[in-house]
C-alpha cells in the first residue's frame, strides 16, 4: 500500500487530484485508519470542489491524528476547505486551533493557517489585518505555490511592491515552467529578473 500512498502524494503535488483520489481511496480501503489517506483525500476532494466528501475525510483525519503535528496539519487542512466554502467562522476556529496545538509552531501548517486567516480577513474587508497574516505566512514559508501568488497579488494591489516582488519570485521558483505568465510579466515590471 505504500506505493499507492507515494504515488498519491506525487499526484497531489502534480495537481492530478483525480488520480490522487484513486490512490488514496486504495490506501484507505486497505487501511481505513490511515491518517495520511484521509488527510490527503480531504485535500484532493477539496481541490475539486467536492466539499462534502472533503469534509468527511477531514473529520476522519482529525479523529485519527495521533501526534500534535498531525492534529495541526489536519485542522489546517479543514480550515482551508472551510475557507474555500466561504464558511469563515468554522475556518477561523480551525486555523486558530493550529496555533493552540503548536504554540511555537515552525511547520508549514502554520504558514498555511496564517495564509488562510489572511484570506478570511481579506474576504471580510479587513485588508490591513489580512496583510499582517500574509506577512506571517510568508515568514514561515511553504511549498504551496498558490499561497505565494495570492500573497503577491495582495501586496501588489496595496502598493507593497518590494514584498510583492519577493512573493512573486518565490511563487515562480516553486511553479517553475508552469508559472502564471501574468505573474512573470509583473516581476519584470517590478524590476525583478
Amino acid at each position: 500500500m505504500s506505493n499507492y500512498a507515494w504515488r498519491g502524494y506525487a499526484n497531489i503535488n502534480a495537481g492530478d487530484y483525480l488520480d490522487a483520489q484513486s490512490d488514496y481511496n486504495t490506501v484507505i480501503s486497505s487501511d481505513p485508519n490511515s491518517f495520511d489517506g484521509h488527510n490527503s483525500l480531504c485535500w484532493a476532494y477539496g481541490e475539486l470542489g467536492l466539499f462534502d466528501k472533503s469534509l468527511e475525510h477531514c473529520n476522519q483525519a482529525i479523529e485519527l491524528a495521533s501526534t500534535p503535528i498531525d492534529h495541526a496539519i489536519s485542522y489546517e487542512n479543514r480550515c482551508w476547505v472551510y475557507v474555500e466554502m466561504g464558511n469563515y467562522e468554522e475556518a477561523q476556529q480551525d486555523c486558530t486551533q493550529v496555533f493552540e496545538i503548536q504554540p511555537n509552531c515552525t511547520y508549514e501548517s502554520c504558514a498555511l493557517a496564517y495564509y488562510n486567516l489572511g484570506r478570511i480577513l481579506l474576504a471580510q474587508g479587513e485588508d490591513s489585518l489580512a496583510i499582517d497574516q500574509f506577512n506571517r505566512a510568508y515568514h514561515y514559508g511553504s511549498q504551496y505555490e498558490v499561497m505565494y501568488l495570492d500573497i503577491a497579488q495582495v501586496y501588489d494591489t496595496h502598493g507593497y511592491y518590494e514584498a510583492a516582488l519577493a512573493s512573486y519570485d518565490r511563487y515562480i521558483q516553486l511553479a517553475g515552467e508552469n508559472a502564471n505568465p501574468v505573474a512573470q510579466s509583473r516581476v519584470i515590471e517590478l524590476g525583478g529578473s
